[in-house]
């Protein structure tokens, strides 16, 4: 299919950081997104085109609506692969569904190598919400600083009160990143240093 490149601010995914080739793309669409560089390359669906056929290729050149057509079961098969750019479009994909069966999945990509997949799961489970709230505590007490981090930094963007207790207990976490997104997290909800442990 011939195909028309556009940006898609929305998705902030991409690894164009991690493949040098991405600075001789032109269809690189530059935004600012946590010291990534973000693209997503996207293109026009012929009409009544089976999105399913060419998993994961139709992923990587989907639009949003042709995203909404993609099974939740191919979604999170994607996020098995090996290619990068893949498993962010299929993490923002469940993200954007606010799809709870994928809860487990998202947290375990917190630990991943590419700092920007972790961080794009960590946007999707902020995006679920509330089903993610227990995972997200739990995540709390991993031995890896970077998902301790990030399921910390989650949480303080939901802004739930159950998330409390455990962002008070995260105060005394060894990881500045951590101290710091629970100390976040309290005062958005307007609780920070006023709140006591019992």
């Amino acid at each position: 299919l011939p195909t028309t490149p556009c940006p898609f601010p929305r998705l902030l995914i991409s690894f164009a950081a991690e493949r040098a080739e991405c600075a001789k793309n032109n269809t690189l669409h530059l935004l600012c997104a946590l010291g990534d560089l973000p693209r997503h390359r996207r293109c026009a669906v012929a009409q009544g085109a089976d999105v399913r056929r060419n998993m994961p290729t139709d992923l990587l050149y989907a639009d949003e609506d042709s995203l909404a057509k993609i099974a939740t079961s191919d979604l999170q098969a994607a996020l098995e692969g090996s290619d990068p750019e893949v498993r962010s479009l299929a993490i923002y994909a469940l993200g954007q569904r606010r799809e709870s069966t994928a809860v487990t999945a998202l947290i375990a990509c917190l630990a991943d190598p590419s700092s920007f997949i972790a961080r794009t799961a960590a946007d999707a489970l902020e995006h679920i919400g509330s089903p993610a709230l227990p995972a997200l505590v739990e995540a709390l007490a991993h031995p890896d600083a970077q998902t301790r981090g990030l399921a910390t930094r989650a949480l303080a963007r939901l802004k739930d009160p159950a998330a409390i207790p455990a962002l008070v207990k995260a105060l005394d976490d060894e990881s500045a990143v951590v101290r710091h997104w629970a100390d976040d997290g309290l005062d958005r909800m307007g609780v920070g240093q006023i709140y006591f442990k019992p």
